[in-house]
């Protein structure tokens, strides 16, 4: 009996933890499918945030710049999200259009628009000056530095590294701005640092919640 009760403990345990691991869905105060997806036909994807608490020592990661390999990466993110949105639109599995990042970009420069600006602008005025109904921006803040598939190199593929990843992809709307719907994927332990590959396995699992699909 005692050996059921400590069985019974050690399971509830186990499921609060990885229940604590797995996404978060956050809808807005309104009746989201009835008031704004519905009237909405094309969405813009921004370069997502990329950071991390520590800057890479010379033995770790090989990279000239800290900051400006997370501005890269941003932008590999926002191909990476294109992409996996676009292949469910392709699929009829959403009734909802995707802006071409390369006009989405565009515009962004011409408006003089930076990537460091992207976190602070309105996004209702973002939306507007890109002409979307709506836009999506993610972040992904790590324990460790992220690289780049192509800086994967035989020393650091075969050495996991330990990593503490928080993630987030959040929907606003150009009617006021403010996000209608957001998925967070917060990972206590994962063993890479490989941005293409966190923002793929975190695609896969939002193309499950992904408001605009079809019914």
């Amino acid at each position: 009996m005692k050996h059921t009760y400590k069985f019974s403990i050690l399971f509830l345990a186990i499921v609060i933890f990885f229940a604590s691991c797995g996404p978060k869905v956050y809808h807005g105060k309104t009746a989201f499918e009835n008031t704004i997806v519905r009237g909405h036909e094309i969405l813009a994807i921004l370069p997502f945030k990329i950071s991390a608490d520590n800057k890479p020592s010379i033995d770790e990661i090989n990279t000239e710049s800290f900051d400006l390999s997370n501005k890269s990466l941003g932008y590999t993110t926002q191909k990476i999200a294109y992409i996996s949105f676009l292949d469910q639109f392709g699929k009829k599995k959403y009734n909802v259009e995707f802006q071409d990042i390369d006009q989405t970009n565009a515009l962004l420069r011409k408006n003089h628009i930076q990537y460091e600006d992207l976190e602070s602008r309105d996004k209702s005025e973002l939306c507007t000056l890109l002409g979307v109904d709506a836009i999506v921006w993610g972040d992904i803040h790590s324990s460790k530095p992220l690289i780049d598939e192509s800086e994967t190199t035989q020393n650091n593929s075969r050495k996991p590294i330990q990593n503490k990843v928080d993630s987030s992809i959040r929907i606003y709307s150009q009617r006021d701005g403010q996000p209608i719907w957001s998925y967070n994927y917060n990972v206590p332990v994962v063993a890479g640092n490989n941005v293409q590959s966190l923002i793929r396995g975190m695609m896969q699992n939002i193309s499950l919640q992904f408001p605009y699909k079809k019914e």
